[in-house]
């Protein structure tokens, strides 16, 4: 089976017009490490392959080096072309982020001499958690943690928890593992509205807590403090994705951002799309990636 998948990607890496990787570093049960490379590519019919492209065992050191073969071996295998890449996520470690010697960097300059460039980004969950636990609720988390899973773990705790939800009529009726960041057939641009969403909500919740006249006059100024606290690392921490954002406007705002607001080796072309009514029509009826695929091959560009 997995043979077959090789194959079966193989295949559909040679039609890929752009491809992004994913890298994270494990260690098996034999406690040997692993970095473990997955793939998303886009054909010019903006059809979506997601795969898991390969698992490398890593003999000896794990340095930024070590990794960069390992992700070369998975590329190999898989036929897919460096210059093609466009993106590389990492989790943040110091071997995958380096400036020197670091996995994304290696990989950036693999890229540059072959003709292509690559966006680096850090896991967007990983720097959530990053986030979370400059928080420094940690009581407050466990308990929270220890009472998920005593609800999802037991199913008739799970069945009289959301009837006493449905029976109190609350906003939300069921309690989560996985946060609307996850998930398959995601794209970034919705990924980082999750984030801004947040930190909106963030910065709500400190006026809220600044015009309240019913709390102790220490607990507003400690309170008011960790949300400052919160909001200066999301800012910090998503620096890399702001920086990109007249790029994710482009893409998900294609017929309502200004044409003087792209580049100017894009503007012709924005012209051209912005006045085409049945692509208009069909961007304001269908999700964004259904969108893309009826936008003929030569407008992604």
């Amino acid at each position: 089976m997995a043979q077959d998948i090789g194959e079966q990607i193989k295949t559909k890496a040679s039609a890929f017009s752009a491809y992004s990787i994913a890298c994270n570093e494990s260690t098996d049960i034999s406690n040997s490490a692993q970095l473990l490379v997955f793939l998303r590519g886009v054909n010019e019919t903006f059809e979506v392959t997601q795969e898991l492209a390969g698992i490398e065992t890593l003999s000896g050191t794990t340095k930024g080096q070590d990794l960069f073969f390992a992700v070369e071996r998975v590329l190999e295998k898989n036929e897919l072309k460096w210059e093609k890449m466009a993106g590389i996520t990492t989790d943040g470690a110091a071997a995958m982020v380096g400036r020197k010697s670091g996995l994304a960097t290696l990989v950036s300059q693999k890229v540059s001499e072959c003709g292509g460039k690559v966006v680096k980004y850090h896991c967007i969950l990983h720097q959530e958690q990053l986030c979370a636990k400059s928080v420094r609720l940690v009581d407050v988390m466990r308990d929270v943690v220890k009472i998920v899973n005593n609800i999802r773990s037991k199913t008739l705790s799970h069945r009289q928890f959301k009837a006493l939800m449905e029976e109190m009529d609350v906003q939300y009726g069921d309690v989560l593992y996985h946060q609307e960041l996850q998930g398959k057939d995601q794209i970034i641009t919705q990924l980082f509205d999750h984030i801004r969403a947040f930190k909106q909500k963030l910065l709500l919740l400190k006026r809220h807590l600044s015009a309240e006249v019913g709390m102790v006059k220490e607990k507003v100024h400690e309170y008011d403090a960790v949300l400052s606290n919160l909001i200066q690392e999301f800012d910090s921490r998503f620096e890399d994705f702001r920086h990109n954002t007249a790029d994710f406007e482009l893409f998900a705002q294609s017929f309502t951002i200004s044409v003087d607001a792209v580049r100017d080796d894009l503007q012709m072309e924005l012209v051209d799309l912005q006045c085409d009514s049945e692509l208009k029509h069909k961007f304001t009826s269908l999700p964004l990636t259904d969108f893309n695929k009826c936008v003929p091959a030569n407008r992604h560009k």
